[in-house]
């Protein structure tokens, strides 16, 4: 039961108890909750939840092509910051048609812009262009980050940084105020980190992992996609990549105060690694079928802290960080209590946690988008704590072009890989009785998908179905709060109409035995329908079997499953 329900029942006990009405009241309040599934775990998700797989990414709104209206490229960059329960989001601003170099290059100058919402995320406010091309970014500024110094009301704006056609570097500016704006000052002289100035301090020996991925030390150097994830009172520490064709590789600096000769790193006996913390080494065991020469390390990654940890979401690719269509650009999460740590923890369950497109497109030559999701970030919202992840898409499809957010939820499912993050069939069965064979596959199509990751796909293999063909899992009880069972998903058919299935829930006992069987007849098209029933288990029930009957010669998709 949700807090306001709960906060209802009782001012409403202690104020009127002696009424009939409000007897009633509770009593409709009370199956209300209960029929709609009010069993989760109360309280806001945190990432120790997720880490023991107690909480989930769910999509909660998108911000697309098709329902924005915004132009295109907005998404590249992009990140979320919240002050005082104000979303602020940053992306780039290009310039189309101006060409950097004065159209000796195919490159179109860039900027960055600020949006401002007042309603988490749901609707924003017009682009204002906080920094134009110009001075060390005549040709680009973009990929950045800021940290909002609440004591002294400034925003730190660190960014990658290309003038004329010349190689990348960092530059730093600041605003002063509580809402950004374009006026933007440089206070130090800018660029504040050239390409290799913090890297040649951290790839400095052979022995180090950086190092022995290149060949040797001094070689990784293209310092960018920076994050200001934490400040201690005296240092602000940011992330950033560094890159040696075709490798990339995560490294961690601070500094007191952003200018050039402020910058420590590769020390830990100032608190910072002296290695890497992300590189080829590290993605090669991801669940991912790599190609070319194998994972090629990491990209652009975010940082949030909770408690004594520090959680960090990342990219890893194969075959180019430059974007090549074709190419897997996924995303795992690492946590580390000590940032001079070098091999921070893999998350339990297994990394990716979100994966590459293999939808392929007319306009790629049939082959899926490069870097595809990217940008991905997790932030909190301040006033609220709670934990959201977005990341950008890119599509031929409008409404899969954009930016997807999600809220982190408590979650009390039974059923593992539920929603597909792993995006295999892993933990799914199937049954295939008489002479047809129960199809059963898992795509990376987000675009086909209920929530922009991966579905499961299943049909009868034939122009009609058998009794009995079907798709489930199994698992066994352990101690329940409650006897009481919400348990259903998001189903629709690829193409056609008139799709029929069943969705079935049984009781076994401790033997095998079944006790109870509960039954919902589907009627399904091509879009997604949400469907859902509570049970009440019979005592002495230890095992379940979610299970999905396929009965006519449909292909069918499930998604968001629930147990």
């Amino acid at each position: 039961m949700s807090w306001w329900l709960k906060k209802s029942w009782f001012l409403l006990i202690r104020e009127f108890k002696k009424s009939w009405q409000v007897s009633i009241f509770c009593l409709v309040l009370f199956l209300y909750s209960s029929r709609a599934g009010v069993f989760a775990q109360l309280g806001t998700a945190t990432m120790s939840d997720y880490w023991r797989g107690k909480a989930a990414w769910k999509l909660r709104n998108t911000l697309t092509l098709a329902n924005t209206g915004w132009r295109y490229g907005y998404g590249g960059g992009s990140h979320i910051e919240v002050v005082d329960g104000v979303w602020y989001h940053f992306g780039q601003k290009i310039h189309w048609g101006e060409r950097c170099g004065g159209d000796k290059t195919n490159l179109d100058k860039q900027g960055i812009e600020v949006r401002v919402s007042h309603n988490k995320g749901l609707t924003w406010g017009p682009p204002v262009e906080i920094i134009s091309p110009g001075k060390e970014w005549d040709c680009m500024a973009t990929d950045g980050s800021v940290y909002f110094d609440r004591k002294n009301k400034v925003w730190h704006h660190l960014f990658q940084c290309l003038k004329g056609v010349g190689g990348w570097n960092i530059c730093y500016v600041q605003h002063r105020g509580v809402i950004p704006s374009a006026s933007y000052q440089e206070v130090y002289q800018n660029p504040v980190i050239v390409s290799g100035d913090l890297w040649h301090r951290i790839c400095d020996s052979s022995k180090d992992d950086c190092s022995k991925v290149v060949g040797g030390p001094g070689r990784v150097k293209d310092e960018g996609t920076t994050d200001i994830f934490y400040y201690d009172g005296a240092y602000y520490y940011v992330g950033f990549h560094g890159f040696y064709n075709p490798y990339g590789f995560r490294g961690i600096a601070k500094t007191a105060n952003f200018s050039r000769g402020s910058w420590i790193a590769g020390n830990p006996s100032q608190g910072v690694p002296s290695d890497s913390i992300f590189d080829p080494y590290n993605a090669a065991s991801w669940r991912e079928e790599w190609q070319g020469r194998g994972s090629i390390g990491g990209g652009a990654a975010r940082i949030i802290r909770e408690g004594n940890y520090f959680y960090q979401i990342i990219e890893a690719a194969d075959l180019n960080l430059g974007c090549v269509d074709g190419q897997n650009w996924d995303a795992g999460i690492y946590r580390t209590k000590n940032l001079t740590d070098k091999n921070w923890e893999p998350y339990p369950f297994g990394n990716p946690i979100l994966y590459s497109s293999k939808k392929g497109e007319k306009g790629r030559g049939g082959k899926p988008p490069a870097c595809n999701p990217a940008y991905f970030k997790i932030f909190r919202d301040d006033a609220t704590g709670k934990i959201y992840l977005h990341f950008t898409l890119v599509s031929e499809n409008p409404s899969y072009n954009g930016i997807f957010i999600y809220e982190l939820e408590s979650t009390g499912n039974l059923l593992q890989n539920a929603d597909l993050w792993k995006c295999r069939s892993e933990n799914w069965n199937r049954i295939s009785p008489g002479k047809n064979v129960t199809n059963l596959v898992v795509y990376r199509h987000p675009d086909e998908s209920s929530d922009a990751n991966c579905y499961l796909s299943a049909n009868c293999g034939s122009s009609s179905c058998n009794p009995g063909q079907s798709v489930y899992q199994d698992l066994t009880l352990g101690v329940l709060p409650t006897r009481k069972i919400r348990y259903g998903g998001k189903f629709c058919i690829q193409a056609g109409s008139g799709g029929r299935a069943n969705l079935a829930l049984f009781e076994f006992d401790q033997n095998g035995r079944v006790l109870n069987s509960h039954l919902k007849a589907m009627s399904l098209n091509r879009n997604y329908q949400q469907i859902m029933d509570v049970v009440t288990l019979k005592a002495g029930t230890k095992k379940l079997r979610y299970q999905i009957y396929l009965d006519s010669a449909h292909v069918f998709k499930f998604d968001e499953m629930f147990l």
